[in-house]
């Protein structure tokens, strides 16, 4: 019988966010911007997509102190 070999990974958290939907953000810009026609509605719509996209995305962002202090180590490294 082979030995148990037991390892310890870490903790996952896991943290679900509550959904946004498109036509509630393109209704509230509307509503924000109620002249914006075209190329500059578009454009208005795509930037508060995106900002609410990259807002979810890094407020479950976890930075470890070994990823700071190796970013500091490379972004002063000089050459390969």
């Amino acid at each position: 019988m082979l030995p148990r070999i037991r390892i310890n990974h870490g903790q996952v958290y896991i943290n679900i966010c509550k959904p946004f939907y498109p036509k509630q953000m393109i209704e509230s810009v509307r509503l924000e911007c109620g002249t914006l026609q075209g190329p500059e509605f578009r454009k208005k719509i795509q930037t508060s997509v995106g900002r609410q996209i990259i807002l979810q995305l890094t407020n479950g962002i976890v930075i470890m102190s070994t990823a700071i202090v190796s970013s500091v180590l490379l972004m002063y490294r000089r050459g390969i």
